[in-house]
């Protein structure tokens, strides 16, 4: 990344992101403790089935905002007409859904309460402008909103959030600050946009573009937030689902650090494959790439490391299921973390969506599929093991497609090497259990001796990456 704007806005959802990784630290634990398992899985078994409603009134339009705001975003009646086509196109779709919503609740049958409330999450959708600022590569504004907004709702979850009865109240914490959040957006788009008369605002060609974006979204649904669904649905027990409600929040956490990089690359990939600038194209890419292995393997191979000591500390008791989940799913940080990437560089923004569409609806049967035969016998460990196994063969279908624009070659030397690094640190991280560290102290060490050993082992044999990291921080220093 040697562009300074691309620098600069990627540290800047990077310090989001990793305050999406300290701030639920605080409350997760607090949250898993007063709603227990059974709450914390109702919670989860509403919200997926309201996300998963909820797609159908997004239709893929906030990918295709972003792209086509990325590629004229030098235009501003252009970039107008985008937003308010495709702003009135969502308040459309949203009033059908909600219109869907209501006729369905009486079939949903558990949980009223939550499933009204989630009425929320479909106004927050459908008022949600991130997808532009996102396209105009404007990260500083949405960075420090979404910081706001979850410092808010930190403090009202602490406020008000007691008892295993206060679900109810949680859910209305969650869903009304990210409305608001949404909400106070609306005045900042006067500094981007005009004003258009009604007669240049047309909604169908944005539905109609959107399309394509909307059938990977259903069919990832399928393995992401249909999972919760299907544990609920087949085992009729929240504890299941409480079960892996924590443990993906758990490798959630650290997997947005290395999905975030796409939010950030996506759009200036958009813009200079539309001026045909293919070699910096393959630059951006190779180097992502490589970063993304950097990151990941040390985190995955960690998490599986520490799980034992990190569950009973973030989770409390009753959540002993939860080690193997995570240590299962933990594998999603490399998969994830590279296939986001590379469907988002090498096919969406090559205009090779169809093929990232055949790519996820395949990995979404598989995934399906293996949800019928794993969750009546494993539960919520047999549905990690669909999603590990349905996103690792997408990813591998992701790199066939896309293997115009990757350097397979160098991207399996990163691989090498940044997995023998991570193999040496995990053993490490390992001996710490003999030395008689127990809870809170060992697992503290396991993180810092595993950071230590794994950047002194990059450093040792020179790692281009890290080097270059150095020879710019003396850089400054001497500048400065």
């Amino acid at each position: 990344m040697k562009d300074k704007s691309l620098k600069k806005n990627y540290i800047l959802n990077l310090i989001y992101q990793l305050l999406t990784i300290i701030l639920p630290f605080i409350t997760t634990p607090y949250v898993a403790r007063v709603l227990q398992a059974e709450g914390s899985g109702a919670y989860g078994y509403t919200l997926a089935n309201a996300n998963f409603i909820g797609i159908f009134a997004i239709m893929g339009m906030d990918v295709y905002g972003q792209l086509q705001v990325a590629k004229y975003r030098g235009d501003k009646i252009a970039c107008s007409k985008i937003l308010y086509g495709i702003s009135f196109a969502k308040l459309f779709t949203t009033a059908i859904t909600i219109l869907v919503y209501f006729a369905l609740e009486p079939k949903i049958g558990m949980y009223k309460n939550l499933y009204w409330i989630m009425i929320i999450f479909f106004l927050s959708q459908a008022v949600d402008f991130t997808w532009f600022f996102q396209g105009i590569e404007e990260f500083a504004f949405i960075v420090t909103r979404n910081v706001l907004v979850k410092i808010v709702g930190i403090v009202c979850v602490f406020a008000f959030v007691k008892v295993k009865e206060d679900v109810v109240i949680y859910a209305v914490i969650m869903q009304g600050t990210a409305f608001i959040g949404n909400l106070i957006v609306i005045p900042y788009l006067r500094k981007f946009v005009s004003l258009i008369p009604i007669t240049q605002i047309h909604i169908l060609p944005h539905i109609k573009g959107s399309m394509i974006y909307f059938i990977p979204t259903i069919a990832t649904s399928v393995y992401t937030m249909l999972d919760k669904a299907m544990i609920g649905w087949v085992t009729k027990s929240s504890y299941e689902n409480g079960y892996y409600e924590q443990a993906y929040k758990i490798v959630q956490i650290v997997l947005v650090v290395v999905t975030s990089l796409r939010t950030v690359t996506l759009p200036r990939v958009v813009h200079l494959y539309s001026e045909k600038n293919y070699k910096q194209v393959m630059e951006m890419v190779d180097g992502t790439i490589r970063f993304i292995l950097l990151l990941s393997m040390p985190m995955s191979a960690g998490l599986i490391m520490v799980a034992p000591q990190l569950v009973p500390i973030f989770l409390g008791e009753g959540y002993e299921k939860c080690i193997i989940i995570v240590r299962i799913l933990a594998v999603l940080i490399v998969v994830l973390g590279l296939s986001t990437l590379i469907s988002g560089q090498c096919l969406t923004a090559m205009g090779k969506q169809k093929q990232a569409n055949s790519c996820v609806i395949v990995g979404a049967a598989i995934n399906f599929t293996m949800n019928l035969v794993l969750i009546p016998k494993c539960g919520a460990l047999g549905a990690a093991i669909a999603t590990v196994t349905a996103e690792t063969i997408i990813l591998a279908m992701f790199i066939v497609f896309g293997a115009e624009y990757i350097r397979l070659k160098e991207a399996s030397k990163y691989f090498l090497e940044y997995l023998l690094c991570s193999l040496v640190m995990a053993v490490c991280i390992y001996g710490l259990r003999y030395t008689g560290l127990q809870n809170m102290g060992l697992f503290i060490s396991q993180i810092a001796v595993g950071i230590v050993v794994y950047f002194a082992i990059l450093f040792l044999i020179k790692d281009d990456m890290i080097m270059n990291f150095i020879h710019n921080i003396k850089n400054k220093k001497r500048l400065d």
